[in-house]
């Protein structure tokens, strides 16, 4: 890890099977971290979070140091069944998707 947001390799290779497992799914470079696309759409974004760097995606994890962070997208009828796992999944609810 070099630059703000950078996450460690062996995060990476365990998260890359699964979501490259997905059809049409790429990776790329986010501007924080790394993030997977479906069709030029983020569905996946994992970053190490500095609570002096990102203040605000701190806050919203409540993280006191730094730590891995796995963001990802699924539409609202899905957020019930991720959230039963308990945590740690979080919810910020959008129109028609939620980030957790």
């Amino acid at each position: 890890m070099t630059a703000p947001g950078d996450v460690d390799p062996e995060v990476l290779d365990r998260l890359r099977p699964i979501c490259r497992g997905l059809p049409e799914t790429y990776e790329e470079p986010a501007w924080v971290g790394t993030r997977w696309r479906i069709r030029r759409r983020t569905f996946a974004h994992v970053l190490t979070v500095d609570p002096d760097r990102q203040a605000v995606h701190a806050r919203a994890a409540a993280l006191d140091r730094p730590a891995c962070l796995l963001v990802f997208r699924s539409p609202l009828d899905e957020i019930a069944g991720l959230l039963s796992v308990g945590h740690p999944s979080t919810s910020r609810t959008g129109a028609r998707t939620c980030w957790a």
